[in-house]
């Protein structure tokens, strides 16, 4: 059963590497990805500029990366966050799931991230 877990988590994260390759490959070649929630409004969406922020990060520059979205080092921590929390569950029990730690933090990030959504939009 524990090689069967091991397996998954391999396969898991070789698949979010790969993601993450093909991700900066088709950007760095213009291949880029547009926001549906700008398109449609025309107002930024709080993740507006992420794409552009991890492609910065992978090349390792980071004050480049908070320039296209200054919530992107707490969004990217958090998401980072919730990935490792979840395949360490998978790896106890056998399922992928997140059942937040501390509930109060997952409330006070979502409320920074919806704030965030309206404050770039009135700058």
């Amino acid at each position: 059963m524990m090689k069967k877990r091991w397996y998954t988590l391999s396969l898991v994260t070789a698949a979010a590497l790969a993601a993450v390759a093909l991700f900066y490959v088709l950007a760095r070649n213009g291949i880029g990805f547009s926001c549906l929630f700008y398109e449609l409004t025309g107002l930024q969406c709080p993740g507006c500029g992420n794409s552009r922020a991890l492609i910065a990060l992978l090349q390792l520059d980071p004050l480049e990366a908070i320039q296209y979205n200054l919530l992107f080092p707490l969004e990217f921590s958090y998401l980072l966050w919730v990935l490792v929390r979840s395949c360490c569950t998978y790896f106890k029990t056998g399922r992928f799931s997140y059942k937040p730690k501390y509930p109060w933090l997952d409330i006070a990030i979502l409320v920074i991230v919806i704030l965030w959504g309206i404050l770039r939009n009135l700058i």
